[in-house]
């Protein structure tokens, strides 16, 4: 058995001590580990470098020798012995979803980033224990042993289970077919409860009947509500971590909008991925990478669910549905990934790269995001079509629960493939080959196939500022700098990325660059790149400017197209 203390002295100084008592030893030699990822985020993480200190005692507190073998694992001499202590430290200071974070108000962790377990106790029962205030209040998925206490059926639930500990959490409750959900707030936001209430249980309910059942018998949404600008969420087995912000503009109706549509999609995950998961990740093995073709349909699906759930349950106006798949296509459509790189190659190189492209080469990849949710939409309206809406994406998700979420069986590429042409009724090689083993431009496909729903691609071409000349840019204190670069441009023989636009025809940029290039055809421009100061001569070039994809409702639409987007959107 693995049976943690966890307790702190300064939280100012952001370090919990952890105690980890390990039980039952069998072994000549025992490897303690350190997660090196998370799930939800298919990148190594390196939380090892949040330790300070780390000391193994045998039960008498004697200590015992052992030594790092890699950056992520200690092994101890255990010859004779069969339980050990160990004491380290780990320095909490990350306040995102996935992280976890000390100060005098509250104790937040994600414990995948801080407990240490051994391979042969990993599926074995573990018990928490955590030295807290007595007023301190804790939101956590686990079993209660008691107040500040918890048990886990194996090491994966424990870690599955992140906590946020502190004296004044907002707590509301709603249950719908039977199950608990609670939503927890930490954070100076006091928000309308009846109305997100109400919002919550439209959007559960809807996801709920699309999949028959919910997985688990309660629910909790943990929500860092924090003083500045935040946006991220990660899934986990009976909760999500959600971090949003800033507080004080909560209650302004787009960002309502946008921590709605954040919940709603950790929400999927229940299902996808908590549940029906990728055969490479039965079990999870966290002390490296694991490859897996499927990305489009973890976060794809999910993304593409999380927001079809809040118009389809009437949280959200088909119109809102619309103009947030818009935000999906600018995101796509502006990435030139997508010429490069096929969702299942971008899937594999999460690993490589991470989420960002900071020091990668630029449009390297695509987002198996926006991609992914792209492509799920055409997959459902695809199946639509050929089915007359009698099915849809809804029968794929509910065969995957049927046969890989509930038995806990891994699918394959290939097992999706087949359940998706089973409930499409005919082959789909056209579908995969283009859009998810190719680099088909999407709108080629989303054309034709959305004028079916009473909606029509907009293609619209820009005719002043930069995007006339094939560029973009980013206000970075106070400067204009280049942040996108179309291929083929005239923009592209001369501008790097990061370059700095200084002057436009020796006038000086001062938050006025398409001021100044607006219905020019030639332009010089003075830039700074890595501090040198250069000058570039750009002609419009109208065969290569940047293009802005964006769907719109076809009000004069025939009557069977529009049934057809009241079938799918409600």
């Amino acid at each position: 058995m693995l049976v943690y203390q966890i307790s702190y002295q300064s939280p100012h100084e952001h370090f919990i001590n952890i105690e980890c008592r390990v039980s039952q030893i069998a072994e000549d030699k025992t490897l303690l580990r350190l997660p090196a990822w998370r799930p939800g985020r298919y990148e190594l993480q390196n939380y090892a470098k949040n330790i300070q200190l780390f000391d193994v005692f045998d039960k008498a507190n004697n200590p015992l020798p052992f030594k790092k073998i890699n950056k992520n694992c200690w092994e101890v001499e255990t010859k004779g012995i069969t339980e050990i202590v160990v004491k380290y430290n780990y320095y909490a200071f990350q306040m995102d979803a996935g992280g976890s974070y000390l100060d005098d108000s509250q104790l937040y962790l994600n414990l995948i980033n801080c407990l240490i377990y051994t391979d042969n106790q990993i599926d074995n029962a573990c018990e928490i224990h955590l030295q807290l205030p007595s007023n301190y209040e804790i939101a956590c998925g686990l079993p209660k042993i008691q107040k500040h206490s918890f048990k886990a059926e194996n090491y994966h639930q424990l870690v599955d289970s992140p906590l946020i500990a502190s004296t004044n959490l907002k707590h509301r409750n709603y249950e719908v077919s039977g199950v608990q959900f609670h939503i927890w707030i930490k954070g100076d936001w006091l928000p309308d409860w009846e109305i997100m209430l109400i919002d919550f249980e439209k959007f559960t309910r809807f996801q709920i009947g699309v999949m028959g059942e919910f997985p688990e018998k309660e629910y909790h949404f943990l929500c860092q509500i924090l003083p500045y600008k935040a946006y991220h969420g990660v899934e986990h087995r009976n909760s999500t971590v959600i971090c949003f912000g800033a507080a004080e503009t909560m209650n302004e109706e787009n960002n309502y909008q946008e921590f709605l549509s954040i919940c709603s999609h950790e929400l999927f995950h229940a299902w996808n991925i908590c549940k029906i998961r990728p055969a490479e990740m039965m079990p999870y093995d966290y002390s490296k990478e694991i490859y897996f073709e499927t990305g489009f349909v973890v976060e794809g699906i999910t993304t593409y669910y999380g927001e079809l759930a809040l118009a389809r349950s009437g949280v959200w106006k088909s119109q809102q549905f619309i103009a947030e798949m818009n935000k999906v296509f600018k995101k796509h459509f502006e990435n030139f990934g997508r010429f490069n790189s096929s969702l299942i190659e971008s899937s594999i190189d999460l690993w490589v790269d991470g989420y960002t492209s900071t020091g990668s080469a630029p449009s390297r990849k695509v987002s198996i995001y926006q991609k992914g949710s792209i492509v799920s939409m055409i997959l459902d309206l695809e199946i639509r079509v050929r089915t007359q809406n009698k099915r849809s994406l809804d029968d794929v998700l509910r065969l995957l629960w049927q046969e890989y979420g509930k038995t806990q069986k891994g699918y394959t590429l290939q097992d999706y493939v087949r359940i998706c042409e089973q409930v499409a009724g005919g082959s789909l090689k056209q579908y995969f080959d283009d859009c998810i083993f190719g680099k088909r431009p999407l709108e080629q496909v989303l054309e034709p196939l959305v004028e079916n729903f009473a909606l029509r691609l907009i293609i619209n071409h820009y005719n002043t500022g930069s995007e006339m000349f094939g560029f973009q840019t980013t206000q970075k204190d106070g400067v204009a700098v280049v942040n996108l670069i179309e291929p083929n441009s005239n923009a592209a023989k001369v501008l790097s990325l990061q370059d700095e636009i200084i002057a436009v025809n020796d006038r000086k940029v001062d938050n006025n660059l398409n001021v100044l290039i607006a219905d020019k055809q030639t332009v010089i421009l003075t830039i700074f790149r890595q501090r040198m100061l250069y000058h570039v001569v750009l002609t419009v070039n109208k065969e290569s400017y940047l293009k802005e994809y964006t769907l719109q409702i076809q009000q004069n639409s025939e009557n069977s197209k529009k049934e057809n987007l009241v079938s799918w959107l409600g």
